[in-house]
């Protein structure tokens, strides 16, 4: 590509650059539900036109107290945000840390948000001969003697997971000391068992990140919300701008958060169209597939292409995967493969089995 892009999902940008119709690409660089959303969310935003004049509600009270019903929490241990990657920004600003601590490779919002108040970043980075599993106990002493750390479970791009056993102790480690603790949940829905809310909410240097823009598919309206205690949640509600959340998003995330069929058939459709998509991937030469727990899957080219050789081929194939080479601690032999339906899953496998064979030179 002519230049690599910080974040998956930019169709725009690669219709563009590579004159190409953006409806025609099956967009596998975004980890986004590919499966088709309840039809009745369409009829609430437009419904909600009508009040288009109005400022929303700042407060989001009305989805505050669905997610709470949700979740089995109370509305006062809950902000809301434009996708989740604006409470990340709004909880650095609200804090101000003067040390972080940020895995290679992850998400790269935590790394810009902590340059942006001009913290000090002290990085970890994942082994490749471990499956970028995170050693739990080292990083736990490392990170308790910094102001803020971000992790993410599952984490982005790897997908793997911290065990509850892990993650105990980690909480542990932190418990009492001034470091806060973000954790970003953006990918738990296919292992919500995994998940420390019900800790958080107890605990006063606990932030955990959840969004609604990847399983619940509501990318385009950005949403998101945070979940800690009564305290570090009013310090983040004060931070950023005044009204996060517009008046569609607040109506659809109501909606989406109430259909229990559309979670359960999403989860058990990927879940199965992760494993057959995994499964497959290893049989192919010249690639290799990680374990992952999320609804994405990193892949490391043994072969002679690099990432974005890859990536402009598949293009021609009208398909687009995420080029990993913008990731801290990756180089240009990764790309992330986003779980898609089964007929699009195949198409891909098909490709990836022509050019990989072949070792098409571009």
């Amino acid at each position: 590509m002519k230049r690599n892009m910080s974040h998956g999902g930019n169709i725009e940008e690669v219709s563009r650059l590579f004159s190409i119709e953006k409806n025609s690409i099956v967009d596998f660089s975004s980890n986004v539900n590919p499966f088709n959303l309840p039809n009745n969310i369409s009829d609430v935003i437009c419904a909600s036109i009508r009040n288009i004049s109005r400022y929303p509600d700042r407060n989001c009270e009305e989805l505050k107290e669905t997610l709470g019903k949700y979740l089995n929490i109370s509305t006062e241990n809950i902000v809301l945000g434009n996708g989740s990657a604006d409470i990340i920004y709004r909880a650095v600003y609200a804090h101000r840390p003067s040390s972080g601590f940020v895995l290679s490779p992850t998400f790269g919002e935590y790394e810009k948000a902590l340059l942006s108040v001009g913290a000090k970043i002290d990085y970890w980075e994942l082994k490749e001969c471990d499956d970028f599993k995170l050693p739990v106990k080292e990083v736990a002493d490392r990170a308790s003697k910094l102001d803020m750390v971000f992790l993410c479970n599952p984490n982005n791009p790897t997908g793997t997971l911290i065990s509850p056993k892990d993650l105990k102790y980690l909480v542990e480690k932190l418990c009492g000391r001034k470091t806060i603790l973000i954790l970003d949940e953006a990918f738990i829905d296919l292992t919500e068992e995994h998940s420390i809310i019900n800790i958080a909410v107890k605990r006063k240097n606990i932030l955990v990140l959840r969004s609604m823009t990847k399983f619940f598919g509501l990318a385009g309206l950005r949403l998101g919300y945070a979940v800690g205690s009564k305290e570090i949640v009013k310090q983040i509600q004060n931070s950023g701008q005044p009204w996060p959340v517009n008046i569609f998003a607040q109506v659809a995330g109501q909606i989406i958060l109430k259909n229990k069929k559309f979670k359960n058939d999403s989860r058990r459709k990927l879940l199965q169209e992760r494993d057959f998509l995994y499964r497959k991937l290893c049989r192919i030469k010249n690639i290799k597939p990680f374990p992952t727990a999320a609804n994405f899957i990193l892949v490391k080219i043994e072969g002679h292409l690099s990432a974005a050789q890859l990536q402009k081929q598949l293009l021609k194939c009208g398909l687009l995967v995420r080029d990993c080479s913008s990731f801290r601690g990756l180089s240009s032999k990764y790309i992330r493969i986003a779980v898609r339906k089964h007929e699009e899953n195949l198409r891909l496998i098909n490709e990836l089995e022509e050019i990989t064979s072949k070792g098409i030179k571009t």
